[in-house]
């Protein structure tokens, strides 16, 4: 074989053999998907298929945003959907997997992905055997009748990722459901399991229906073989968006909004303002620009000429790590005396508090350039953690402390 003779088609298996012959890309052995949509596109209408072809197009515009390994896409559950360009083949036995975090109200969630005829995954509102809502469902053509490996517990928590596995063997009627990298459900369905021709699949609804997914996903991934716990662990430990690993972020970018998501994490809720109600556009807490800064973002002002005690807060849901440390950037200017600051201050009970102070960044005095900062909040770790940006009483008109690159950085499972 003459490689010089090979077309962009047959440079790109070729080089895709080379890799899994070597253990390299994907994984090594059965452990290879068949099919990977990494979601990692950023831009444009195609989804692809970095392994088998199976590229899809974006219709009715799902949003490109940051997932739980790199890129993801946002579905609004409305009528937004990816779907091949060609037919897709069901393995006989299989496992897929998926990252998932879920928007809007429990009864939108809808179909996550699947064919025209059944081999589907979606989202329960109501009505499950087992009695528990917002789990999920994973339907098997049976002899035209669904077989459902319904999970008993909810996967409903926003600004939370989930890693989701599903494996199944038609030959044995065997399946295991993993959360998280965690085996939930395993059992064998006595009817005799089948899966449906080749046809195209769909991300955001099963192909053909007009029940949508309201929530994102990101790494879809579909193996030929019934993969392992240790497997589908590793799968889930290689994700930020885990909620063990990763980065709850906000650089403020060009937009001037309280709505930023730049890290791996979603945030539970965007920044809140303390002490005035003005948004982020105008008023003593703004986002805008710093001319100290990089002319190409904006940054979070703190001022005060109305008496002190305006901010802003955010949350987020830090339940299931065992480490955390907020990290930002931070300007000050023209603060007259140490009693113009604006106080760093974090609570384990969101905006209820109590508040404790982690620090001021205080007068007299100014920095010429961005300053960075760190703080441990192991010890505030919980379902609704918060951190405030709040101005003293004496701040006036032209005591200013700039923040940018806003951070939570989390590690460690804590289950």
């Amino acid at each position: 074989m003459d490689v010089n003779n090979l077309n962009t088609d047959g440079l790109t298996i070729f080089q895709r053999a080379l890799e899994w012959a070597r253990g390299e890309g994907e994984g090594s052995g059965s452990t290879i998907p068949i099919a990977h949509w990494k979601l990692d596109e950023i831009s444009g209408l195609n989804a692809e298929d970095s392994i088998g072809g199976n590229d899809g197009t974006l219709n009715n515009g799902p949003v490109w945003t940051p997932g739980a390994i790199d890129g993801g896409l946002d579905f609004d559950g409305n009528n937004d959907y990816v779907i091949t360009d060609s037919d897709f083949a069901p393995p006989p036995v299989g496992t897929v997997t998926f990252w998932m975090q879920v928007s809007g109200s429990p009864s939108s969630h809808g179909r996550i992905l699947g064919l025209a005829d059944e081999w589907e995954i979606r989202h329960v509102t109501t009505g499950t055997p087992d009695g528990i809502p917002y789990g999920l469902v994973f339907d098997l053509a049976v002899d035209g009748i669904n077989t459902e490996f319904i999970t008993t517990t909810t996967i409903d928590t926003p600004g939370q990722w989930y890693h989701i596995a599903a494996a199944y063997n038609t030959n044995t009627n065997d399946y295991a459901v993993y959360i998280n990298g965690v085996q939930h459900k395993t059992g064998n369905y006595s009817s005799g399991l089948s899966v449906p021709t080749a046809n195209k699949l769909s991300l955001g609804t099963r192909t053909g229906s007009s029940n949508y997914y309201d929530g994102m996903l990101d790494d879809v991934r579909v193996y030929a073989t019934f993969l392992t716990s240790s497997e589908i662990a590793d799968l889930a430990s290689a994700g930020g968006g885990s909620g063990c690993d990763g980065t709850y972020r906000d650089e403020f970018n060009t937009d001037v909004s309280y709505a930023g998501n730049d890290g791996t994490l979603t945030w539970s809720g965007n920044w809140e303002e303390v002490g005035e109600s003005d948004g982020a556009g105008s008023g003593d807490i703004q986002v805008t620009e710093d001319d100290q800064h990089e002319s190409s973002q904006f940054q979070l002002r703190t001022k005060d000429n109305n008496n002190g005690g305006e901010g802003v807060e955010r949350e987020v849901n830090l339940s299931d790590v065992t480490n955390a440390t907020l990290n930002y950037l931070y300007r000050r200017q023209g603060l007259d005396s140490s009693s113009d600051y604006t106080s760093v201050e974090v609570s384990a009970n969101g905006a209820s508090g109590p508040w404790t102070e982690l620090t001021r960044h205080q007068g007299s005095g100014a920095d010429s350039s961005y300053q960075s900062a760190s703080h441990d909040i192991s010890s505030f770790i919980s379902t609704n953690t918060r951190i405030r940006f709040k101005t003293s009483s004496s701040m006036g008109n032209n005591d200013i402390v700039w923040f940018d690159d806003v951070e939570i950085a989390v590690n460690g499972c804590a289950n």
